[in-house]
């Protein structure tokens, strides 16, 4: 496992806990710490620190341990790349979601800009026009209220 990336957690299964009392029993008998032993070479193991055990003892207790926590990364590590993928194509998908919506604000706008912009053009023709009718009926006048029409 030292070649992998090591994880910040992994799975233990209850049922290790035959091996690890079989272990201690012998432990206390034999006056040794291979119990202890297996434990920290599972800890170390997962981190990428060490996978050669002490001794035979806690070589045989050790992997049918190291098989199941590789079966246990290599599925994980499937499964990463799943969500991955999953995540990069929600993004792309979120992301055109995001344009269509600033596409349309901007159509949005230009619309607005012309219908403002063809406004002016009115306004600048009724001034126009009132500036004509204003000089055809030759009186000057001071305020627009005052005009007749």
């Amino acid at each position: 496992m030292s070649e992998r990336e090591p994880k910040r957690s992994f799975v233990l299964y209850h049922d290790l806990v035959n091996v690890v009392e079989k272990l201690t029993k012998k432990d206390r008998e034999d006056n040794t710490n291979n119990a202890g032993e297996l434990f920290l070479l599972i800890l170390e193991y997962v981190n990428g620190e060490n996978d050669t055990p002490p001794n035979f003892i806690v070589e045989m207790a050790f992997e049918p341990i190291r098989q199941q926590l590789n079966r246990d990364f290599d599925k994980w590590e499937t499964e990463r790349l799943k969500r991955i993928e999953a995540g990069r194509k929600g993004g792309e998908k979120s992301g055109e979601v995001r344009r269509a919506k600033a596409n349309e604000a901007s159509a949005s706008n230009i619309e607005a800009n012309e219908a403002s912009a063809s406004n002016g053009t009115n306004e600048a023709d009724a001034n126009k026009a009132d500036t004509t009718r204003k000089a055809s009926t030759g009186l000057s006048y001071i305020d627009e209220n005052d005009l007749p029409f």
